[in-house]
C-alpha cells in the first residue's frame, strides 16, 4: 500500500520531462532545465489543490480516492508526453549535455549542497514533527481533515486551524493519505527549500551571471540558519518562498522576452498558490505583481493586457475559491476574521514611524547568544525611535540562536548591507540595468512587509522569503565585482557555515548537546515520543498516560476539552488516530462553530486540561489525574449539553 505515495512523485517528475522536452530551444545547457522545473512545481501544487478539494466536496478525501486521482493525472501527463514525444526530446537533451563542462570545483560545491540536501532530507525523515505550530494547527488540522474525509470546517478550540491558509497542510495531508501516517509530513517544507536553491540559481543566471555565481546565489540562499531549521518542519515559510521564487523567475523572465501561455500561467499559479499557503505571501508578492502589469499597461495593448488580468485573477480564485468559501460561511470574510487580521498587520502610514518600525524588524538579525552584543542591538534600536520621536515597547526580543522560529541571520544580514554598494559603484553599467530594477524590486517586497506586518517577536522567521531571494542579488553583486575564482571561495564559506544550525537544531539535532538542544542525543537515536515533545518535555509523560489509559479502556471515541494554546496533535499521534480508528472530536467550542458538532459523536472519554476539580463532565465521571493538569473522564452517558 505505502508504493500509493510514489505516484504523486511519479507524476511530478513526469510533468518536469514533459514541459522539458516541450521548450522550442534544441539546445541543453545547464540553466535549461530550471524553469520547466518551477513549472512542474506549480503544476503539482496545482494538483493537489484540485484533488483535495474535490474529493472534499464529495466527503471522499481517503486512501483510495487519492490515490486514483493521482494516478489519473500520472496517466494524463504520460499520453501527453508519448503523444507529443516530449519525453523522447527531454532525453535526448540529457543525453547531449557534456558532464565534462563541469569543473572540479563546481563539484565540490555539488558536493556540498548535496551533502546538506541529503542530511536534511534524513532529518525530515526520521524526525516526528515536533515545531510548536504545527502541534497547534499546522498538523492538527491535517488529522481533523483525514478523519471527516474533507476539508470542511469543524469545531475546535484553536481557530488558527480553520481560517489559516490551507496549501502547506493540504500536500501534508495527501501524503499522509497515501503512506499512511506523518513520516513524509516534513518533506513539504525539505522540497521546497531544494525548489527555491534552484529557482535562485535560476533567477541568477536570467541576469547575466555565470555558473560560478548561479552556485554562489545558491549556497547564500542554502546556508540561511532560519532555512536550514525550518527545512525539516512542518512550517510554511519555505512554501512560501518557493512560490515567490516562481513568481519572480517568470517575472523575470518577462523582461527578457516575451511569455509563452504556459509561463504566463505561471505566474496565476505562483500567486494563487502563495495566497493558499500563507498571507504573508501577499506583501512579498505586490511588487513583482506591480513590476509585472504596470509596464505591460503602458507598453501592450491595454486590451490584451487587460485580458490577462482577468485570467491571471480568475485562476487565483479557482485556486482559492473552496477556502475562501468555508471562512465566509464561518467568518463572513474570506481570510477569517478581521479581528484576526487587524492583530495580524500594523501599516505604518505616518513616514516619521517607518525607519523605527524597519530598525525593529532587521534587529532580530543580529540577536545573538552573545549578551554584549544583544545589549549593543537592543540600545541601537531605542536611540533609533528617540530619534525620531516614536515611542517603543518593551523591546527584549527572545534569544535562541538554533531555534526554527527565533533564530537569526546575522551573517546574511551583513552581507544584505555589503551587497549594496557593488551596484552604486557598477551604476550606470547596461548590464546592470535589470538586475539594478531586480534588486530594487527585493527590497521593495520586504520594505513592504515590514511596514504592514505587525511586529512580533518570532517574526524573524517570517524573513526568510527575502534572505532567499537576495541569494540571487548577492551572486549577481560578485558577476559585476569580477571576484572570478574568489567566488567559488565564497560560495564554500557559505556553505561551511550551515553547519551549526545543520547540526545542532534545537529541536531535531543531528549532534544531541542538551541545554544547547532539547535531547541529550541524535534525532536519530531518540525514540520518537521524546521527538514528539521536544519542545514540551514537562508534557511527555502526562500525554503517554491518559493515551495509554483510553488504549487500554478500548475506547474508540473520544473528547477533547482543551485551552486554545494547548498542543492537540499528540494526542491524535499517540493514539494513533484516525487510522486506528479511533475518533477524536472537541466536546465544546465558540458559539459560531457549535453549527459544526456532529449530534452523533458520543465520547467515552473526554481529555481535559481545564477541568480542575470538576468530578463529572457532559455526563462522564472522573477517572484519573496525569499531572499538568489532565484530567481523564469515561463512561457511557455522554450528554452534549455542559452539566
Amino acid at each position: 500500500m505505502l508504493m500509493f505515495v510514489f505516484i504523486p512523485i511519479l507524476m511530478f517528475f513526469a510533468t518536469f520531462l514533459y514541459l522539458f522536452g516541450r521548450q522550442q530551444d534544441e539546445t541543453f545547457t545547464l540553466s535549461d532545465w530550471r524553469g520547466p522545473f518551477l513549472q512542474a512545481c506549480l503544476i503539482w501544487g496545482a494538483v493537489v489543490v484540485a484533488i483535495s478539494e474535490l474529493l472534499s466536496l464529495l466527503n471522499l478525501l481517503s486512501r483510495f480516492w487519492v490515490a486514483i486521482l493521482w494516478a489519473l493525472a500520472l496517466t494524463v501527463i504520460i499520453l501527453l508526453g508519448w503523444r507529443r514525444r516530449a519525453f523522447h526530446r527531454a532525453s535526448v537533451r540529457i543525453k547531449r549535455f557534456s558532464w565534462r563542462s563541469i569543473g572540479w570545483m563546481d563539484g565540490v560545491i555539488f558536493a556540498g549542497f548535496l551533502a546538506i540536501a541529503v542530511l536534511l532530507l534524513a532529518i525530515a525523515l526520521k524526525a516526528t514533527p515536533n515545531n510548536t505550530d504545527s502541534l497547534l494547527y499546522h498538523l492538527s488540522r491535517v488529522v481533523h481533515w483525514a478523519q471527516n474525509r474533507d476539508l470542511k470546517h469543524y469545531p475546535t478550540q484553536y481557530e488558527l486551524q480553520l481560517w489559516n491558509p490551507i496549501w502547506a497542510e493540504a500536500a501534508i495531508l495527501n501524503l499522509r493519505l497515501l503512506w499512511g501516517n506523518d513520516r513524509l509530513a516534513n518533506l513539504v517544507q525539505w522540497f521546497s527549500m531544494i525548489g527555491s536553491l534552484v529557482g535562485v540559481s535560476a533567477l541568477t543566471g536570467l541576469l547575466g551571471a555565470g555558473r560560478r555565481e548561479q552556485l554562489l546565489a545558491a549556497g547564500f540562499a542554502a546556508s540561511i540558519p532560519m532555512g536550514v531549521l525550518q527545512a525539516t518542519s512542518t512550517q510554511n515559510d519555505y512554501v512560501i518562498t518557493l512560490w515567490l521564487v516562481c513568481l519572480a523567475y517568470f517575472v523575470l523572465l518577462s523582461k527578457k522576452r516575451e511569455l509563452e501561455p504556459v509561463e504566463l500561467l505561471s505566474i496565476s499559479l505562483g500567486t494563487g498558490l502563495g495566497t493558499l499557503t500563507k498571507g504573508t505571501f501577499y506583501p512579498y508578492a505586490l511588487p513583482f505583481l506591480l513590476w509585472y502589469f504596470i509596464p505591460r499597461l503602458v507598453k501592450i495593448k491595454f486590451r490584451k493586457t487587460l485580458f490577462e488580468g482577468f485570467a491571471f485573477a480568475l485562476i487565483v480564485l479557482v485556486l482559492n475559491l473552496g477556502f475562501w468559501t468555508r471562512n465566509i460561511i464561518t467568518y463572513g470574510m474570506p481570510l477569517g476574521p478581521l479581528e484576526w487580521i487587524g492583530a495580524r498587520t500594523e501599516i505604518q502610514v505616518s513616514p516619521r514611524t517607518w525607519v523605527p518600525t524597519i530598525a525593529k524588524q532587521v534587529a532580530l538579525n543580529f540577536v545573538t547568544p552573545i549578551p554584549k552584543l544583544n545589549t549593543l542591538v537592543i540600545s541601537a534600536v531605542e536611540s533609533v525611535h528617540n530619534f525620531f520621536g516614536v515611542e517603543i515597547d518593551d523591546f527584549r526580543p527572545i534569544i535562541s540562536w538554533n531555534h526554527e522560529d527565533l533564530a537569526a541571520n546575522p551573517i546574511h544580514m551583513l552581507l544584505v548591507i555589503f551587497t549594496l554598494p557593488v551596484f552604486i559603484l557598477t551604476w550606470g553599467r547596461a548590464e546592470t540595468r535589470l538586475a539594478f530594477r531586480y534588486t530594487l524590486i527585493v527590497l521593495t517586497s520586504f520594505l513592504v512587509f515590514l511596514l504592514v506586518v505587525a511586529f512580533d517577536e518570532y517574526g524573524v522567521r517570517l524573513h526568510l522569503p527575502f534572505f532567499v531571494l537576495w541569494g540571487t542579488v548577492f551572486g549577481i553583486a560578485a558577476h559585476l565585482a569580477n571576484l572570478k575564482k574568489f567566488t567559488y571561495l565564497v560560495a564554500v564559506c557559505m556553505l561551511i557555515t550551515s553547519i551549526p544550525w545543520l547540526l545542532l537544531n534545537r529541536s531535531r539535532p543531528i549532534i544531541g548537546l542538551y541545554p544547547y538542544t532539547m535531547m541529550k542525543e541524535s534525532v536519530f537515536r531518540e525514540p520518537p515520543e521524546v521527538v514528539l515533545f521536544a519542545n514540551f518535555t514537562y508534557l511527555r509523560g502526562p500525554y503517554i498516560e491518559v493515551a495509554e489509559a483510553i488504549k487500554s479502556m478500548g475506547c474508540e471515541e473520544v473528547g477533547l476539552k482543551i485551552d486554545s494554546h494547548d498542543i492537540e496533535y499528540p494526542f491524535w499521534w499517540l493514539l494513533n488516530a484516525p487510522q486506528s480508528g479511533i475518533r477524536i472530536e472537541a466536546v465544546e467550542t465558540y458559539p459560531h462553530l457549535e453549527r459544526y458538532i456532529d449530534p452523533s459523536f458520543k465520547p467515552c472519554a473526554i481529555i481535559c486540561r481545564i477541568c480542575g476539580d470538576r468530578e463529572n463532565l457532559h455526563g462522564l465521571e472522573r477517572q484519573d489525574e496525569f499531572g499538568e493538569g489532565i484530567v481523564l473522564f469515561a463512561g457511557s452517558g455522554y450528554t452534549p449539553d455542559e452539566d
